[in-house]
């Protein structure tokens, strides 16, 4: 079958060269056009985009003039414009694509094309980035481009606040951190538990009406465009997102977990648990209920072996100002892979507790999950997904196979002059 499509030149990969190669030339003509237009005039185009978008589906070169009118703006507002790659990496990421760029290609430019793609359909377009940093950043270079078009561009809030979260995802494109999207889609799920309703149904009306009600944050979920899209995809596909109920109030048991602590410390490696996992061996089980003191009995709510073995990964796993920091008495998580601080965190299984003890802070009560969602399956509530990064190609099988997502390896603007030298 492979060989037929080859000979009549229907292999996707060739059909999607073709259908880039034809939008990029269309794109060039484009952005020729709107070389010498006044600002006035591009933004009766941008209009004139926006009234074909909620009539679906579109002509076939109109993801070709939304990007040559957006590239435009960049030219205007910070006196460059896309390259032929940029452009080409726009298109892909705009078919719901993944685009492999090297490091420099200039991915934050390229973010600007799909979303303001996007954006034309006002539906809210989310640009996930990794870090707080990264999202204000990229916010603050779009802005302008978005703003001389006449498109409103928000920014998530750094810390929870819900009014100006709210104020973000009602704009055209919507920057931020891409668990604080997260976050937010599991605290319009408690919202809408409280209040009786499907939360799936409701968001899809809201979808629809194009409206933000008041008690929730987010308007449903139409574009994302993910920066190291693989990361977030594969490498954090097991890191849930976990929104704990209770308040950090101090434990009425802390002698459990201090008395956990204080075995843990008497045990031996190799006799009485075996690394990396931290289980206790069956001498070790022995052991370890030897030392359990008869006042701690009546306050246990699991197997005394599982406080032990917790006690025992607080220790020799987790580091202190590496896995987390202690601030206040407090315990404060830093997320593994963005190094921030997240202090609304907490461990489950009584981990957190352990590690206060081991930390020497005030033990907290443990907290139940009110409500979780790994990344991946947030990201698929989206219609269409697409991403940048600069390895996906290593990955591309799985990501074709677990989403559904094709990747595109964009070519470098000038050949590149890196030396690769062998691993050491």
């Amino acid at each position: 079958m492979r060989a037929l499509q080859s000979l009549l030149g229907l292999e996707p990969e060739r059909r999607t060269a073709r259908r880039n190669s034809f939008a990029l030339e269309r794109a060039r003509e484009f952005s020729a056009t709107f070389h010498d237009e006044p600002d006035a005039r591009l933004r009766e185009r941008t209009t004139a985009l926006r009234e074909e978008a909620g009539d679906e589906p579109v002509r076939a070169d109109f993801t070709a003039e939304a990007i040559a009118l957006i590239g435009e703006a960049t030219r205007r507002s910070h006196g460059f414009a896309p390259y032929d790659c940029q452009m080409l990496a726009g298109l892909t990421l705009a078919e719901g694509r993944l685009a492999e760029m090297a490091t420099g290609e200039g991915k934050t430019l390229v973010a600007l094309l799909p979303a303001f793609r996007f954006g034309l359909h006002g539906l809210g377009a989310h640009v996930a980035t990794v870090n707080p940093y990264l999202a204000q950043r990229d916010f603050e270079f779009a802005r302008p481009a978005f703003e001389r078009l006449g498109l409103t561009i928000g920014l998530l809030p750094e810390k929870p606040n819900p009014a100006a979260a709210r104020a973000a995802y009602a704009c055209d494109v919507t920057y931020g951190v891409g668990t604080d999207f997260g976050f937010d889609y599991l605290r319009d799920q408690l919202a809408l538990r409280a209040a009786g309703r499907s939360e799936t149904r409701f968001h899809e009306v809201l979808l629809r009406r194009n409206t933000v009600r008041p008690t929730l944050t987010q308007r449903g979920h139409a574009f994302a465009i993910i920066d190291e899209a693989d990361s977030v995809l594969i490498d954090e596909a097991r890191s849930p997102l976990i929104i704990a109920g209770g308040m950090k109030r101090p434990s009425d048991t802390p002698e459990v977990y201090l008395h956990a602590d204080h075995v843990a410390m008497r045990l031996v490696a190799g006799e009485h648990f075996s690394a990396p996992q931290f289980t206790l061996t069956p001498s070790g089980e022995a052991h370890a209920m030897t030392l359990l003191a008869d006042e701690v009995i009546p306050l246990l709510q699991r197997g005394w072996s599982h406080y032990v073995e917790t006690a025992l990964r607080a220790r020799h796993r987790f580091r202190r100002d590496v896995h987390y920091v202690v601030r206040d008495d407090e315990v404060v998580i830093v997320d593994e892979f963005t190094g921030r601080l997240c202090p609304e965190r907490t461990w489950r299984g009584g981990m957190h507790q352990a590690v206060e003890a081991c930390a020497g802070v005030t033990i907290t009560d443990e907290n139940s999950s009110e409500a979780t969602i790994t990344r991946p399956a947030y990201f698929r509530l989206y219609r269409r997904v697409c991403g940048m990064t600069g390895t996906a190609a290593e990955v591309a099988s799985e990501l074709r196979a677990s989403y559904g997502l094709e990747t595109e390896v964009i070519p470098l603007h000038r050949p590149s002059r890196r030396e690769l030298l062998p691993d050491r």
